[in-house]
């Protein structure tokens, strides 16, 4: 049986964030509590693409809103994206732990990992950046290896693999939620960590910084000088900034050249070196998920493919095969039809502006989650969404408020 956590059965104690979550594996379907069924949203999906072809995607789900109650789900495809064996598992804390993230990535040998963050409540102003690998990934029932905590943070975006073989990771520390259980002021920014080792450990390297930032999710891309691009989300739009050294020093943060919404962005690049740039076009809000194609690196952009022109569709991810075949997901309509949403295209697909090559499409479905929407009631009452407990000069104003404020 797993807790539903409220205001009422809060865990005072902030360090069951550093506890590893459950790895929870279904033959068949979820249990209730974490059944499609049920589920009352789902968003953030992720994927990538194994050495025999099968995908895999995750994507965070849960109760009524982000927070606690949140969970990871893993789902895997043998038919290039056609159809899914939807949340054969799970990745649940026990404790009243915010689940959050998901990032899957294929490494220069082929392993496939699972990033996450992991937070008390909603965000503790520490976080935590955890990853484990698949062991056997094209068994029946693919098995991952023990959790493991790699730095404090949020890894919202995939690592990347510098010229010299190193392994940047884009981890940042949210620094405009001011109320919070852990401060680290001097690592508050979008920030790089480096592994030489493969993985097994991750050292601080450097840190852009833009004082606009809500939720970074800062993703990096290296260019043919070995220079590395840097985009952060901030709070109606994109900043960038630039490293000439490999990652450790970086440039005053400014807007970037593509208007945007505040969302998540992928930012990727072809085999055969242009950069693309997945996120919102011509946008109202979150509408128009396209894919942007730049010939110099990242610093303008031409051709667009449109993928979704419908409204809520946010958070884009995306892998590129060896031939430059792109899979991208994103979510759509995270609290009402509960989608996450695949496009597969090439190159060719945004040159010519529509599917044009074999296997190419939009809008397929990855997970269609079938719980309720929320209702009017419901969004009132709200749940342990954190917003209104972010401003330090707003006085307590419920029983919620007053516990967290005795934290600070």
């Amino acid at each position: 049986m797993r807790t539903y956590f409220t205001k009422d059965n809060i865990d005072p104690d902030k360090d069951v964030a550093l506890l590893p979550p459950d790895f929870l594996y279904y033959e068949d379907h979820p249990e209730e509590c974490f059944d499609r069924h049920g589920r009352r949203w789902q968003s953030a999906a992720t994927i990538a693409k194994v050495a025999s072809g099968r995908l895999f995607a995750a994507y965070s789900g849960g109760g009524l809103d982000e927070g606690p109650n949140n969970y990871n789900c893993m789902s895997y495809s043998d038919d290039d994206g056609v159809t899914w064996r939807n949340d054969y598992l799970i990745i649940d804390h026990p404790k009243i732990v915010r689940m959050h993230e998901p990032i899957l990535w294929v490494d220069p040998e082929g392993t496939l990992w699972h990033f996450w963050a992991q937070s008390y409540v909603y965000w503790d102003g520490r976080g935590g950046v955890w990853a484990s690998k698949c062991i056997d990934p094209d068994a029946d029932m693919p098995r991952w290896t023990e959790p493991r905590r790699l730095a404090d943070g949020v890894m919202a975006c995939k690592p990347i693999v510098r010229n010299d073989g190193a392994w940047l990771y884009p981890i940042s520390i949210w620094h405009n939620f001011v109320t919070r259980f852990c401060s680290m002021p001097e690592y508050e920014k979008s920030n790089v960590y480096i592994s030489t080792d493969k993985g097994a450990t991750l050292t601080y390297l450097g840190s852009a910084y833009h004082p606009d930032t809500t939720f970074d999710e800062n993703c990096i891309c290296q260019r043919s000088d070995g220079s590395i691009l840097m985009l952060m989300r901030i709070s109606d739009g994109i900043a960038y900034s630039e490293s000439t050294d490999g990652g450790a020093t970086w440039s005053e943060a400014a807007r970037y050249c593509v208007p945007s919404p505040s969302a998540r962005m992928y930012l990727g690049k072809f085999p055969t070196g242009e950069f693309f740039l997945i996120h919102h076009y011509n946008f109202t809000k979150r509408n128009n998920m396209a894919v942007m194609l730049s010939h110099d690196e990242g610093r303008s952009y031409d051709e667009v493919l449109m993928l979704d022109e419908r409204t809520s569709v946010a958070y884009p991810d995306a892998f590129v095969d060896g031939d430059g075949k792109v899979y991208a997901v994103y979510d759509r309509e995270r609290y009402g039809d509960k989608e996450i949403q695949l496009a597969v295209f090439r190159l060719e697909e945004i040159l010519a502006g529509r599917c044009v090559t074999p296997g190419a499409r939009t809008k397929g479905i990855v997970c269609k989650a079938l719980g309720a929407r929320r209702t009017e009631e419901e969004k009132r009452a709200g749940t342990l969404w954190p917003r209104k407990y972010c401003d330090p000069l707003r006085p307590p104003t419920t029983q919620l408020d007053q516990y967290f404020k005795s934290f600070v």
